[in-house]
C-alpha cells in the first residue's frame, strides 16, 4: 500500500499577515473617525434646525404686530410708559419677550438703540455677549439672518425678516411713510448701505441663553 504524502503546511508570509493587520487596524480607525464626525454632523444640524424654529417664531410674533400705530394701547404695553417715546427698542423688546427669548433678565425693555440711557441699549447688549456685528459698508462676512436685530446709524431698529440678495427686509416699529402715523410695518431696503444699517445682533446668544436651565440658587453657608 503506497505512503500517504503529508500535506505541506504553507509558511505563511510574515510581510502579508503584518500588511493584513495594518489594514484591519486602519479601517476601523476609519470607521471610528466617520462615527464621530456623522455624531457631531447630526448635533450640528438638530441646532441649527431648532435655531431656525425659533428665529420663525420671532418673525411669527413681530409679524402679527403689524399695523398697530403710534399712540395707541398696544405701543404703550411696548414701552410700559404712559408718555410717547421713540418705541423701536421698545417693540424690539416686546417681541423677543413674547417669542420667549427676552433680551435680558428682570426689566426686559431695552429703550435706546446704541447711545443712552443708563437703562441699556441694543448695540452694547450685543457687544457683551460677543454677538455684535459691525457694519462698515464692505461685504459683510455674514449677512443678517433673519430674526437678526439690525441697527441703524439714524438710532432706529427693526427686526431682519430676509435677505433677498443685496435687498435687505424688515418689520420694524415706530416707522412710516412721511405725513403717516408711524406703526408697526414690514419695510424694504435696496441695501445694506442705502438703509444705513451700522450693525446687527445675533439673536442665536439669546436664544441659546434663555434655552439654558436655571442655574439652582446657591444654598446658605452654614
Amino acid at each position: 500500500m503506497p505512503k500517504q504524502k503529508k500535506p505541506i503546511k504553507k509558511k505563511r508570509n510574515l510581510f502579508l499577515f503584518v500588511t493584513e493587520q495594518s489594514n484591519k487596524v486602519r479601517i476601523g480607525m476609519v470607521v471610528a473617525v466617520f462615527a464621530v464626525l456623522g455624531t457631531a454632523i447630526l448635533r450640528t444640524s438638530s441646532a441649527q434646525t431648532n435655531y431656525t424654529s425659533q428665529r420663525f417664531n420671532i418673525l411669527r410674533v413681530a409679524h402679527g404686530e403689524t399695523g398697530h400705530l403710534d399712540g395707541s394701547a398696544r405701543v404703550r404695553e411696548y414701552t410700559g410708559r404712559s408718555d410717547n417715546p421713540e418705541w423701536c427698542a421698545y417693540f424690539v423688546s416686546w417681541v423677543m419677550k413674547n417669542s420667549g427669548y427676552p433680551l435680558r433678565d428682570g426689566d426686559w425693555r431695552v429703550p435706546a438703540v446704541y447711545r443712552g440711557p443708563q437703562s441699556g441699549n441694543l448695540r452694547d447688549l450685543f457687544i457683551s455677549m460677543g454677538a455684535y456685528q459691525e457694519y462698515t459698508g464692505a461685504k459683510a462676512p455674514v449677512a443678517p439672518q433673519p430674526g437678526d436685530v439690525i441697527l441703524f446709524s439714524r438710532s432706529h431698529t427693526g427686526i431682519v425678516t430676509k435677505m433677498n440678495g443685496a435687498e435687505l427686509y424688515t418689520i420694524e416699529g415706530n416707522s412710516g411713510a412721511a405725513g403717516k402715523p408711524n406703526r408697526v410695518t414690514p419695510v424694504t431696503y435696496p441695501s445694506l448701505s442705502a438703509a444705513g444699517v451700522m450693525g446687527w445682533g445675533n439673536v442665536d446668544a439669546i436664544i441659546s441663553r434663555a434655552a439654558e436651565p436655571a442655574s439652582p440658587s446657591k444654598q446658605p453657608q452654614p
